[in-house]
């Protein structure tokens, strides 16, 4: 039996959000994959902070759940740095796409630039007002239509992010970028296990 693929939801339940849910849930869907929901907590984050971030994560994957997508039992909700959380994520769960918001303002944010340097799989960035629309059924997670595309894999890191930062910029609110990096980036950091 093939393995089911799984794509990483990461979310800082900004302007991005609801489209990144909608989107990923599409892209899910389409491609029989597993969505997982990921939240970085800040620096002094107290119980109460935890227990509302995890209501909020719930909430997502029921949303992903109702848009007929499957959604993982598993959350990650750590006190960390989220580029770190997303790319060492990523590689412990075998995630196969990472998707994320590509921030305010058209420009790709600080935590987009971080995950793209330290990637292993493909990054699909969101804009604020994207629905999924038009997404079509792909064999995997990094063959669907419907999508801009940009592959970067050759390229160095600081040239890397150029490309994609222009990229994101000359994007609609409406529209997402799948970026395709290199599969053997190795994550910003190493550690203890992140999944319970």
């Amino acid at each position: 039996m093939e393995k089911r693929q799984r794509l990483l939801l990461a979310t800082d339940f900004g302007p991005s959000a609801e489209a990144l849910c909608s989107t990923a849930a599409a892209l899910a869907r389409a491609a029989e994959a597993e969505v997982v929901v990921l939240h970085a907590l800040g620096r002094g984050s107290a119980a109460d902070d935890f227990a509302r971030t995890e209501a909020a994560c719930r909430a997502y994957a029921r949303r992903i759940g109702e848009q007929g997508a499957k959604a993982s039992e598993t959350l990650v909700i750590r006190l960390r740095p989220a580029d770190e959380l997303i790319v060492a994520s990523a590689q412990e769960l075998g995630i196969s796409l990472v998707a994320m918001g590509w921030g305010r303002d058209a420009r790709l944010g600080g935590t987009a630039r971080a995950v793209l340097r330290g990637a292993s799989c493909p990054l699909l960035l969101v804009g604020p007002e994207c629905e999924g629309e038009g997404i079509e059924g792909p064999a995997s997670l990094e063959d669907t239509s419907g999508l801009e595309r940009i592959d970067v894999r050759d390229l160095p890191p600081l040239e890397r992010l150029m490309r994609v930062s222009e990229r994101v910029s000359d994007l609609a609110a409406d529209e997402a970028l799948l970026v395709s990096v290199e599969s053997s980036r190795r994550a910003l950091t190493s550690g203890a296990s992140l999944v319970p």
